[in-house]
Order: C-alpha cells, then sequence, then structure tokens
C-alpha cells in the first residue's frame, strides 16, 4: 500500500477519533455541569474530561494541526498538572508547532512526573540536537534505552551521533557498527534507513568499501520501493532530524565514501521541519 494512501486513511481515522473525544469531553462538560446527561459517565466527570481532552489533543495531532493540540493539552493539563503522559504529548505538539524551547520545557515536565517515559527522553534529545548540542542529546538517548532497549528512535539517533556527529569526542565507529547492525537485522536488512546508516558507522570505522556496498544495497531497495509504488521506508518518520535517504542523499554518500571521507551531521542548530509525533494513550 502506497504512502499516500495511509497518509488519507489516518486522516480518516484521525477525523473519527476528534469527532468522538469532541462527544466524550462534550458529556464530561454537563456531567460536571450537573445536567441531565450525567448518567451517561462515570462519576469521575473530572478525570473523565481530562481524558477527553488528552484525546481530543491526539487526534488533532495525527492531522496535523499542532496549536489546537496544544490548547486541548494545555486544558488537560489545567485540571491534572501531574498527568505526565499529556506533558509529553504537550511538548509533541509544540515541537510539531516549531515552538522547541517550549517542548523541551514541557518535556522535561513530563519527566518530572514519568522520569522512565522513554519517549520523552528521545524527544529531549532530538531537541537538544535541534540547539546543535550533540552530546547532551547522545547522553539522553542512553537515558531514554535505560528506560526501554528497544526505543526505536533512541536507538536511530544514539547511532547516527556514534556514527556521523560533527563532534569527536561523541562520535564512536565501533559502537555505530554495533548498533546499526542490530537495527538492520531486527528490520530483516530491508530498512533503507537503517542500510544507511550501517554504511555511515562502516565509513567512520574506515571501512569505505564496505560502507559503499552497503549503501548500494539501500539504493537496490528503495528502487524496488518506488517501482513497487510504495513507501521507500517507515523505520523513522518523514520530518525527522535524521538524515535523509532519498535517492540524492544516498548518491551523495556512495561518492563520499568512494573517496574514503565519512559522512558528517549537521554541527549548529537545526531549523528544518518539526518531526511528525506519535503521540502516546
Amino acid at each position: 500500500m502506497g504512502s499516500g494512501r495511509r497518509r488519507r486513511g489516518d486522516a480518516g481515522r484521525y477525523a473519527e477519533a476528534e469527532a468522538a473525544a469532541r462527544e466524550l469531553r462534550r458529556r464530561a462538560q454537563a456531567t460536571a455541569a450537573g445536567t441531565a446527561a450525567s448518567s451517561a459517565l462515570p462519576a469521575h466527570a473530572g478525570r473523565a474530561y481530562v481524558a477527553a481532552c488528552d484525546q481530543l489533543g491526539r487526534a488533532l495531532l495525527g492531522q496535523g494541526r499542532a496549536e489546537e493540540a496544544v490548547r486541548e493539552f494545555e486544558e488537560a493539563l489545567r485540571a491534572d498538572p501531574k498527568a505526565g503522559l499529556t506533558h509529553y504529548n504537550l511538548a509533541l505538539a509544540l515541537e510539531a508547532a516549531g515552538r522547541w524551547e517550549e517542548a523541551l520545557k514541557a518535556a522535561g515536565q513530563a519527566l518530572k512526573w514519568k522520569p522512565n517515559l522513554a519517549p520523552a527522553h528521545a524527544l529531549t534529545a532530538r531537541l537538544l540536537l535541534r540547539r546543535g548540542e550533540h552530546r547532551a542529546a547522545a547522553e539522553t538517548c542512553r537515558l531514554a534505552l535505560a528506560a526501554d532497549a528497544d526505543d526505536l528512535a533512541a536507538r536511530l539517533l544514539l547511532a547516527w551521533l556514534r556514527a556521523a556527529s560533527p563532534d569527536d569526542a561523541v562520535r564512536d565507529g565501533a559502537q555505530a557498527v554495533a548498533l546499526a547492525r542490530a537495527l538492520c537485522e531486527a528490520t530483516a536488512w530491508q530498512s533503507v534507513r537503517c542500510l544507511d546508516l550501517l554504511g555511515a558507522a562502516l565509513a567512520e570505522s574506515g571501512r569505505y568499501g564496505e560502507a559503499a556496498q552497503t549503501v548500494e544495497q539501500a539504493l537496490a531497495r528503495l528502487e524496488a520501493a518506488e517501482r513497487a509504488g510504495g513507501a521507500a521506508d517507515q523505520t523513522a518518520p518523514e520530518g525527522s532530524l535524521l538524515p535523509p535517504f532519498d535517492r540524492a542523499a544516498l548518491q551523495e554518500r556512495l561518492r563520499r565514501y568512494a573517496q574514503r571521507q565519512p559522512y558528517r551531521m549537521t554541527a549548529g542548530p537545526a531549523a528544518g521541519p518539526p518531526r511528525d509525533g506519535a503521540s502516546v494513550e
């Protein structure tokens, strides 16, 4: 199934979720006000209202309506300031709205109430990377993986930092190869993103021939996906801060490796598009 069809399906799903959440919020408001609709809701109307606002925020964020989502999450937090998952969802919405410093603060609040929430650590790492703080981003990825060794966002970001950070103190070729190879194995060697990452890690380790062969494999996978009319890779969402892996980017890296030159990520603050968020229920 092509990515366009998936997005259309997602749009319908999120629109339905929005309608359902708005109805839940209306009923919760009615219950709190003591109207006749109260019999349709649980006794804890306040909690129901918070849950409805959070659900509505996630539905709006899924439709790309970030500022509206921010308002819903903030409304939920006014009623329950200790809701760690809602703080995390607010951080995602703020990031999607391009309000990155506010997003970083919201992620910090999420971790205050849920210190082992791996996605919040991974989001913090991504926001630190936007600032150009590669060392802090790598350390925060480690915290995410200590909380959840399978967190994909943290695994990908840490591997890229070890392979291609412009900061010599962050790069570690051997660890990058190990992380990238594990990701390739987890995706049955079918992920263009992970093959590209492994190529960068091998180049950082001075194994340029293997790096070039791996990128050629990534290009072959990309071309096969294009012929099939499907998405090249779903390993990392569009709009993420990871290096691009379209045909031009892969061919450029192939040229670099042929010249025995490693790939390097951007050193300074990132001003690119916000990442697509995966909110948490």
